[in-house]
């Protein structure tokens, strides 16, 4: 049986409210454009035919020569992936992917540009970008508390700084080294390394309190709590050195 393709492609076209598109000519001219197209960016046909897709570009994107270049490369090579900013009939800037095909038609080349937003993960994105950079910024600045990063197999995956301090160790590179390993012997006491653990599965905080250690001349007690991370598979242990010390002053 012989399927007519280019009638789906017409249903495509007309029915999808996800996949927005428009047919250029070889110049980059809009010839029309889909009801999808219509919903993501605002607007209707009477706004684009017969005018150049580079409109839809922002100007420092038209400086950069983004439309040229697209057009060039669904040339010499058939089809274009892109990754950028279209303007919205309002104005805003709309992050958007997709791709442009080279078709041929009784002689004459046609590009369909294919416009997929994703303005909203963009967004995301950047703010988890932006987040991960405040959290560095604090994880490095604490230092009346030692911080821990441990994963599911209390595996040390980032210690800050005061860490080193508060427990009197050389600074050694500790990513990927079990807990229990750690040369003190607050963390090579199982009790605690149990608790640890079981605090993958619970949605309590775990509290581990008057740990008492001798240490030389000198007695600890620690306080540590478990701190969810931003990833459900490491947690974020906080130390606090809470002992008490004769003043010298």
């Amino acid at each position: 049986m012989t399927i007519d393709t280019s009638k789906f492609f017409r249903m495509l076209f007309d029915r999808t409210r996800s996949a927005a598109m428009l047919i250029l000519n070889e110049d980059g001219i809009i010839l029309k454009i889909n009801s999808a197209f219509t919903y993501t960016l605002g607007y209707h046909d009477s706004d684009l035919i017969n005018r150049n897709f580079k409109m839809l570009f922002t100007a420092a994107d038209r400086v950069l020569q983004l439309p040229e270049k697209e057009l060039e490369r669904v040339k010499a090579q058939g089809f274009s992936h892109d990754n950028n900013f279209l303007l919205h009939k309002n104005g805003m800037p709309i992050w958007v992917t997709g791709e442009s095909i080279c078709i041929q038609e009784e002689g004459s080349s046609y590009y369909i540009k294919l416009v997929q937003e994703i303005h909203q993960q963009k967004l995301l994105e950047k703010f988890l970008q932006e987040s991960n950079a405040m959290v560095n910024t604090i994880f490095e600045s604490i230092t009346c508390k030692a911080l821990v990063v441990v994963d599911q197999q209390l595996k040390v995956r980032r210690v800050n700084p005061a860490f080193f301090q508060i427990f009197e160790l050389p600074e050694l590179e500790l990513e990927g080294t079990g807990i229990g390993h750690i040369r003190h012997p607050f963390w090579q006491n199982e009790g605690l390394q149990t608790q640890v653990k079981a605090a993958f599965s619970s949605d309590e905080p775990l509290t581990h309190e008057d740990g008492q250690l001798v240490i030389g001349a000198s007695r600890y007690t620690m306080h540590i709590r478990c701190i969810d991370s931003f990833s459900l598979e490491k947690r974020i242990l906080m130390v606090i050195d809470r002992t008490s010390r004769p003043d010298h002053g």
